[in-house]
Order: C-alpha cells, then sequence, then structure tokens
C-alpha cells in the first residue's frame, strides 16, 4: 500500500506542476487581453498569479516541501476557475 500511496502522489504532483504554469499562463493571457475592458479585474488577476509565483517559492520551500506548494497553487487557480463559472 506505501508504493501504491507513493504512485499516486508522484502522479498528483505531476499533474498539479503542469496545470500550475498551464493555468498561471491562461490567467496572464486572459489578464492582458481584457486590459481594454476591464482594467481593475486585469490587475486583481495579475497580482494573483504573482502573489501565488512568490508565496510558492518563497514560503513552500521553508514550511513545506516544494511539490505540496505547486498542488496547493494548481488547487487554487483551478478552483478559482470553477468558481468563476458560475
Amino acid at each position: 500500500m506505501k508504493e501504491l500511496g507513493q504512485a499516486l502522489w508522484h502522479s498528483l504532483t505531476v499533474v498539479s506542476v503542469t496545470l500550475f504554469w498551464l493555468l498561471s499562463l491562461i490567467y496572464v493571457f486572459v489578464a492582458f487581453t481584457s486590459f481594454g475592458f476591464n482594467a481593475g479585474l486585469s490587475f486583481q488577476l495579475l497580482g494573483l498569479v504573482i502573489a501565488l509565483h512568490v508565496a510558492r517559492a518563497l514560503l513552500t520551500p521553508r514550511f513545506a516541501s516544494v511539490k505540496v506548494g505547486y498542488v496547493i497553487g494548481a488547487a487554487v487557480l483551478f478552483g478559482l476557475m470553477l468558481l468563476s463559472q458560475g
């Protein structure tokens, strides 16, 4: 069972790293394309992405593994994407 848990954790971290960077790029793209329509939302999206990257780079290594930072960051970005849909 220990090997199964390690394999699932590894799979989750690989997916989370990819999702974190992909969603970060999507949020930055949306922020830059919506500057003409809603500048406030654009700055909020850019601030969110910058804050998540700074938190992942500076805070995560002090308190937990870097992999945990990617999982939390991807969960935050994915959760905000789901919440903004409806």
